[in-house]
């Protein structure tokens, strides 16, 4: 178990790492803060693994993603807004968790 200094990431989070100085690393009080923020937006219990240089996010919701309604035509305004509002969604994950910026790898 890792501790860490925001009481409120320690409350929505479990840590876990091998290696503590890298968890603190990773895990900033920006980071802390960002992953806390898309929490709030989904209003689920997320859950993140940091392996191999890589971030694997999940996002347990009660609707199913990227699968259309079948009773509506593809075309339907509500069908289409929906989907993009998911993919805008998901898409915004890297901005928003600045997943961009080198920290992420060591080589």
């Amino acid at each position: 178990m890792v501790r860490l200094e925001n009481p409120d990431f320690e409350r929505a989070f479990k840590v876990c790492a091998s290696d503590q100085v890298q968890a603190r690393y990773l895990l900033t009080p920006d980071m802390q803060e960002r992953l806390l923020a898309k929490r709030a937006f989904w209003n689920a219990d997320i859950s993140i693994a940091l392996l191999n240089s890589q971030l694997h996010l999940a996002i347990p919701l009660s609707n199913n993603w990227f699968e259309p309604n079948i009773n509506q035509p593809a075309n339907h305004r509500g069908v289409f807004a929906t989907f993009l509002t998911q993919l805008v969604a998901i898409l915004h994950v890297p901005d928003a968790l600045d997943l961009n910026t080198r920290i992420w790898t060591k080589e």
